[in-house]
């Protein structure tokens, strides 16, 4: 319980959608665990944070609520929209006067294999699913898996 916990505040999804991540990647072909952290991570909202343009999870959700980026040239207002390998991610032409965001991305440190940044255009993309080693967060998914089974 404690780690499906950690999980849903990490990722600020409520139980139902948890629940809902699960029984998806229960029917997956990878292991359960790794499709769920997969799923999870690949969420817009958390790309969004995890490529630097804002710098909370919660500040990058209100960005992607508010308009203020685009997947591959479309405007996109859904933090659950699952984002897939070679999708580019930028802010909206209007959103980049924002002084804000502008820092958030140029100051960003954190480097990660699956992601790649642009500082020219303010984007980044993916560029292949991320591998369970390689998302840093400190969830036993094993344990929400058995606990998501009962």
């Amino acid at each position: 319980l404690q780690e499906t916990q950690k999980l849903k505040y990490f990722y600020g999804v409520s139980a139902k959608q948890l629940r809902r991540y699960y029984k998806k990647a229960a029917m997956s072909r990878m292991q359960t665990n790794v499709a769920l952290v997969q799923q999870l991570e690949l969420r817009l909202d958390n790309m969004v944070y995890r490529m630097g343009f804002a710098g909370t999870l919660r500040a990058a959700r209100q960005m992607v609520v508010h308009r203020h980026l685009q997947v591959n040239g479309v405007t996109v207002n859904k933090p659950s929209y699952q984002v897939k390998p070679g999708d580019v991610i930028q802010l909206r032409e209007k959103s980049r006067k924002i002084e804000r965001y502008k820092d958030w991305y140029n100051f960003f440190e954190l480097q990660l294999n699956y992601i790649k940044r642009d500082p020219d255009k303010l984007s980044a993309s993916l560029v292949q699913l991320p591998e369970r080693e390689e998302i840093p967060i400190l969830v036993e998914d094993h344990l929400v898996v058995e606990f998501m089974a009962r």
